[in-house]
């Protein structure tokens, strides 16, 4: 079918839209505790025929299928391994999902195949250590790229999730936020 999702977080709905622009449904609607309803969704990924949303305000990473039924949902309000706080967006990495938990100040690593969840980065800024990451996009080489707002860069990891470098505007630090990334891959 041709259409187009768009996450309302006014009204906290995602809608189907034709390419008229018509809403054609709701796929999710408004509501706490996640299970199929959003609170603020800021972020839904394709991944083999389902959808994985960013529901920030209920603190929930839910799960859809291709129809947009409900399948299971990871986090809750926290700072536990499996508690999120503030999960804004995130990639693909294989069969990982990478996680931006922004108010843990950390990247998580989340195994869909074996539902099981690690940390990648955390804490307090240094090289490699993140504080607010907003935004995580790999390019073709698998380089992962983390919009990093309180330390005021891009920080770069390899494949393997090695420190690689990071990047700031004109050399400074100070006057950078990034809110969020993305890439352009030239030919």
């Amino acid at each position: 079918r041709k259409s187009f999702i768009i996450l309302d977080n006014l009204n906290n709905n995602i809608y189907e839209l034709d390419l008229k622009r018509n809403i054609l449904k709701v796929l999710i609607g408004s509501g706490r505790d996640g299970k199929g309803f959003t609170r603020n969704p800021s972020s839904i990924i394709d991944y083999e025929n389902k959808f994985i949303l960013f529901d920030t305000d209920n603190y929930f990473i839910q799960f859809y299928d291709s129809n947009f039924n409900w399948i299971n949902q990871i986090g809750g309000k926290g700072n536990s391994l499996d508690s999120l706080d503030m999960a804004l967006s995130g990639t693909l990495n294989g069969n990982n999902l990478l996680i931006s938990d922004s108010n843990n100040d950390r990247i998580k690593i989340f195994d869909i195949k074996e539902s099981i969840c690690n940390i990648f980065i955390s804490s307090k800024y240094k090289k490699g250590i993140l504080k607010r990451p907003l935004k995580i996009v790999e390019n073709i080489n698998g380089d992962l790229y983390v919009a990093d707002r309180d330390n005021n860069c891009i920080q770069i990891f390899d494949s393997n999730f090695n420190y690689k470098f990071s990047l700031s505007l004109n050399g400074k630090r100070s006057s950078f936020r990034p809110s969020a990334l993305g890439l352009i891959n030239y030919k």
